[in-house]
């Protein structure tokens, strides 16, 4: 019987670092039409070995694999300790025995080329490329290779070869190239400035990108396998590298991007789902079973032959198998009926028009948006206390969280501490700003509330244990996906009014009075209300963050994403001690809350 997946390879990513849940996913996956399983991701956080610290960029390139980090080429002994690269080899390898005993093959997902550290560039000079930092979170400065040194080229080659001879089902390898610390020489999109190697600037992009990727390729084939090398250009090329790089390529070559067909040759790559990066701090059933049906129809839509999709959610492969045996929506029409067969599929008929509806309600609430997931992980906004004055917190009371925070001390000190300075710069620049996206907040938790009650109300409809557990955990996912917004509200409103009580005060400082006959607060932009506002945003938080601590106590199975291994955790990974931190927040936040009256007139009626 011809499958609607007959002569396309499909390459699923388990986002898990549990041995046996990838087998299950593997599984999973190959009874959903899969051929290839990922298996380069990392069994524990990069070792970098670098010469600085406080250059939380890193951590963009941190969790991601790279060649280097599973195999030492000569010349490449200095890139990253021996033990650390055998242990990500030895992961790496537990993963592909699971790909032969399932029957599939191997694919290899990095960042290339990525950034070396300066004690590989000092012994080999030639192979230092263009400095690809961001200054604003870093405090030196990192360079990636020069793809275009013989040398180096030499060192990828050999690095392909012995990954492909001990794993000769290795067969795909695709790598993005961009702020998670990999760029190709005189790259116009470097953070620092276009720059490069002296000598290759002008060299048509095209023939820099594919002459690398030949090196690639050829080290496979020196170890008998003919694999596919495979590199980005949607997002990461300005149009016209992308169109140097897209007529350049050859068999064997590819790119990934969103449009693939009338300009690829038979190696083109769509991404399909999924996320390599572990920042989104939500678990939701609903977005596995909806990343199925999307996945499929850019599968069955489309005539590229290469596709990756990536989860930690059988479910989504149900989910993906479900829809590539249908027919292709083809309309908004056909995709709510597809919708709504799934949720006959998962929950049964009786509730597929409420769980119908919480999903619409929660697409709503996102394309109104305004909650920054970005933010919530990387600033912390979640854990770190929501006070007036920063810089009053003691060691103690910053340690659980500010070391992890996305910030660099030594690359901005005067406002590394922040809430409002993402990558460097404001999230909102006045008050305006922040109340206009508070409004849009307010219908964002509301639409959020009304998903968490569909879901809830439809668990209490039916009968199968299981089903009522999975429907009453994405109505507490729900509610959590609220905190998030309501989160991100107060933090904006503090973070806006930080800034205007410190300008105002530098004009007209102010003396703290309890004097009922002058003004209570201090006059300026915001009126006299600005103390009033930051008391209850911070009121707003704390209450905020009681129902979120009692929502994961309640509720039987984890809401938010952690780091897999206490060794993952960072400024892009929440840890798994999410809820003492959360305790911690709200006792820092009490202690000191008459901080907020500095700056300030004491608010005093009289009495």
């Amino acid at each position: 019987m011809t499958s609607a997946l007959d002569g396309k390879e499909l390459a699923f990513s388990p986002r898990t670092h549990d041995l046996e849940e990838f087998e299950a996913l593997g599984a999973a996956a190959k009874d959903a039409g899969f051929t290839h399983l990922f298996i380069s991701d990392l069994a524990e956080r990069s070792d970098f070995t670098g010469e600085e610290v406080d250059s939380p960029w890193c951590e963009w390139s941190a969790i991601l694999p790279s060649l280097f980090k599973h195999v030492t080429p000569p010349g490449l002994e200095d890139a990253y300790p021996e033990e650390n690269v055998k242990h990500q080899y030895d992961f790496m390898l537990a993963k592909y025995r699971i790909c032969e005993k399932l029957g599939m093959r191997a694919a290899y997902y990095g960042t290339e080329p990525h950034w070396l550290n300066e004690r590989v560039y000092r012994k080999h000079p030639t192979w230092r490329g263009s400095r690809c930092d961001n200054s604003l979170r870093a405090t030196g400065m990192y360079y990636a290779p020069n793809t275009d040194d013989p040398g180096m080229r030499a060192a990828y080659r050999e690095g392909v070869r012995m990954l492909c001879s001990a794993m000769p089902g290795l067969d795909i390898f695709t790598f993005t190239t961009n702020d998670s610390g990999g760029f190709y020489p005189w790259d116009e999109r470097l953070f620092s400035g276009i720059n490069g190697p002296t000598g290759t600037m002008g060299k048509d992009m095209g023939l820099r990108v594919v002459e690398f990727l030949r090196e690639l390729r050829a080290g496979a084939l020196d170890a008998g396998v003919d694999a596919k090398l495979i590199t980005n250009v949607y997002g990461w090329f300005k149009d016209d590298a992308k169109h140097l790089v897209l007529r350049s390529l050859e068999p064997g070559l590819g790119v990934n991007g969103p449009c693939p067909g009338q300009h690829f040759d038979e190696c083109s790559f769509l991404n399909c789902g999924g996320s390599i990066y572990l920042t989104y701090p939500q678990i939701n059933e609903r977005d596995a079973i909806l990343n199925g049906l999307h996945g499929a129809a850019s599968v069955l839509g489309s005539t590229a032959k290469r596709f990756h999709g990536g989860g930690n959610s059988v479910d989504q492969l149900k989910a993906f198998k479900f829809a590539t045996q249908r027919a292709a929506p083809a309309n908004d029409r056909e995709r709510l009926l597809l919708r709504h067969a799934a949720a006959i599929e998962f929950y049964g008929e009786d509730v597929a028009d409420d769980v119908v509806d919480a999903w619409t309600l929660i697409d709503r609430a996102r394309q109104v948006g305004g909650y920054d997931q970005h933010c919530y992980v990387a600033l912390r906004w979640m854990v770190r206390p929501l006070v007036a004055h920063q810089d009053m917190l003691s060691e103690e009371e910053l340690s659980y969280w500010a070391p992890l925070a996305y910030y660099s001390k030594g690359a901005q000190p005067d406002t590394y501490l922040d809430y409002l300075n993402c990558s460097g710069y404001r999230v909102v620049y006045n008050w305006e700003q922040a109340s206009t996206i508070a409004c849009n907040l307010d219908r964002v938790e509301e639409t959020l509330k009304q998903a968490a009650d569909k879901f809830l109300g439809a668990a209490e409809k039916v009968e199968d244990d299981k089903i009522r557990q999975k429907l009453e955990m994405e109505g507490y996912r729900a509610m959590a996906e609220r905190s998030m917004a309501l989160t991100t509200r107060h933090v904006l409103q503090v973070g806006t009014l930080i800034y205007r009580r410190d300008e105002e005060n530098k004009r007209e400082p102010r003396e703290a009075t309890t004097d009922p006959r002058t003004p209570t607060l201090p006059k300026g932009e915001l009126g006299d209300r600005g103390l009033w506002y930051m008391h209850r945003a911070m009121r707003w938080e704390l209450d905020n963050t009681y129902e979120l601590i009692e929502l994961i106590k309640r509720a039987p199975e984890p809401i938010h994403w952690t780091a897999p291994l206490p060794s993952f955790e960072g400024p892009l990974v929440m840890g798994p001690d999410i809820l003492e931190q959360l305790e911690k927040k709200v006792e820092i936040m009490l202690k000191h809350w008459r901080d907020a009256e500095i700056g300030y007139y004491r608010a005093t009626l009289g009495g």
